[in-house]
């Protein structure tokens, strides 16, 4: 019997990239990307132990998300082919300050059995037991980030109560040294917008005549009747500014609706309507709304935001319908549908009666009905596990993983976060509490739409969501008048 050996095939040289970000465009950032570039290079090379396949970089791309951030995508698409098996970077912070998104793509490249190298803090991914560790350093990187916001954000409000607005390009100006100046072709538009409002149209008849006389937006596009009224209703046209009219966070932007003090500035820049005429404008507008049976005292309609199309998402909006006819009446309506037409989004409307009618039916079963709040269960949960994690950050400080220092910026984190979950928690169960309280009524009032979490509208049904958990599903007709469901006659004055 012969026996022959096969030698063991020869394992092929690593291939490895680096990952390098900076922030902003600024002299010193731009040192640091080209000193981290450099350094990659000369450390890669010449190593004859590596294949080194590239960097890739994003250079002025903020952290916080993965959007836009081509360098770092570019790079996952070459590892998910096969392109390269390891990759390095400077830090934690330097690779992404989401602690979310950096850890689900970690995650996903241990999976494939592909590292990430952080250099400063000497940080193997494949490493066992390296993830709670990275959890802390990525958490950390993201409040680095949040109190960088938050610096920049008391600047702004600085300059904002000095009466100093920061300008950025509105249609019918242009920005010349921080300051508005008006753009002679783009003035014409906004010009005509007033002068068709004041002869009666509404904002989604002005974009259509816009569009056929052939006047474009900023971008070059095509007018909607939102950005009609973004030009009716803003002062920046009389040559003034609201300062701080909306307030910023880490992941969205909302209106201020007195969270933060405004400052309204006049008088900063040319103006292109004079006063007069907005003013007459802004009196037009306060009375259709009061004709129309839509609040004029700056508050939200208590069911904007909560009807939404079961088909394509959109929000529904309030409309008048057949005006003049003898069967006028007010409706909800897809935004997509009434914006885009029948082919974007074919989902039915709803009258405004009848939709009060269904809703008040889902309410008073829903105060029979024994619900618990859904979100109870997971405040339960996330309390949990905010415990179980400090808990496990004891047992790493105690072991010698994590620094005194960093031990105790974790644990006060983890403090005002599990102080806040037990608010909320102990909310939630007065809220159970007081569902009890709740009473079924004859007549639709406000607070039977503040008790809705949310309406799903979808081909002639409405699917009901209430804050207890209570959910039910309601059909509807636009019928003839006289139907139960139909459509309503115009009530004599």
């Amino acid at each position: 019997m012969k026996v022959t050996e096969i030698p063991k095939r020869e394992q092929g040289k690593p291939k490895v990239c680096a990952y390098v970000r900076v922030s902003s465009n600024s002299e010193e950032q731009e040192d640091s990307f080209l000193f981290q570039s450099r350094y990659w290079e000369r450390k890669f090379i010449n190593d004859s132990t590596v294949e080194y396949v590239g960097l890739f970089s994003d250079n002025g791309v903020s952290g916080k998300s993965m959007k836009n951030r081509k360098g770092l995508n570019k790079m996952l698409e070459l590892i998910k082919s096969g392109g390269a098996d390891r990759i390095y970077t400077k830090s934690v912070s330097r690779f992404a300050r989401n602690y979310a998104e950096a850890i689900t793509i970690i995650r996903e490249l241990r999976d494939m059995g592909v590292p990430i190298i952080f250099e400063k803090e000497n940080i193997n991914t494949l490493d066992p037991k390296c993830e709670l560790i990275l959890s802390v350093m990525a958490s950390l990187a993201e409040e680095e980030l949040r109190s960088m916001s938050e610096n920049q954000k008391w600047a702004v409000r600085k300059r904002f109560a000095e009466g100093k607005p920061d300008c950025s390009r509105t249609y019918g100006y242009r920005v010349v040294n921080n300051h508005l100046v008006i753009d002679k072709t783009e003035a014409i538009g906004v010009r005509r917008i007033y002068e068709l409002y004041l002869q009666g149209y509404g904002a989604t008849k002005i974009a259509q005549i816009l569009d056929n006389e052939g006047i474009k937006t900023l971008k070059g596009g095509v007018w909607s009747s939102m950005s009609v009224r973004g030009i009716l209703f803003n002062e920046v046209y009389i040559g003034d500014h609201l300062l701080q009219k909306n307030v910023y966070n880490m992941k969205s932007r909302h209106k201020n609706d007195g969270e933060l003090p405004q400052y309204y500035v006049q008088d900063t820049h040319e103006p292109i309507i004079d006063r007069q005429t907005f003013e007459m404008v802004q009196g037009i507008h306060v009375r259709r709304k009061l004709k129309y049976d839509c609040k004029c005292t700056g508050d939200k309609h208590p069911l904007a935001g909560k009807i939404r199309c079961g088909c394509c998402g959109a929000s529904y909006k309030k409309q008048l319908y057949a005006k003049g006819k003898t069967y006028e009446c007010m409706r909800w309506i897809c935004y997509t549908k009434n914006t885009k037409g029948k082919s974007a989004c074919a989902n039915s409307e709803i009258k405004y009666e009848v939709f009060k009618q269904l809703l008040l039916e889902a309410f008073n079963e829903c105060c029979d009905a024994e619900q618990t709040y859904g979100s109870l269960a997971t405040a339960e949960k996330e309390l949990e596990r905010l415990l179980e994690t400090e808990m496990e950050i004891k047992r790493l400080h105690a072991k010698g993983y994590l620094s005194a220092e960093l031990y105790q910026q974790q644990k006060e984190g983890l403090l005002k976060e599990i102080h806040t979950k037990e608010n909320e928690l102990k909310n939630l169960k007065l809220n159970n509490v007081n569902k009890a309280k709740l009473k079924k009524s004859a007549v639709y009032e406000d607070y039977v739409a503040d008790f809705l979490i949310r309406a799903e509208v979808e081909n002639y049904t409405v699917r009901f969501i209430f804050e207890n958990g209570y959910e039910t599903i309601k059909t509807y007709t636009n019928g003839r008048s006289g139907n139960v469901n139909g459509k309503l006659r115009k009530q004599s004055a």
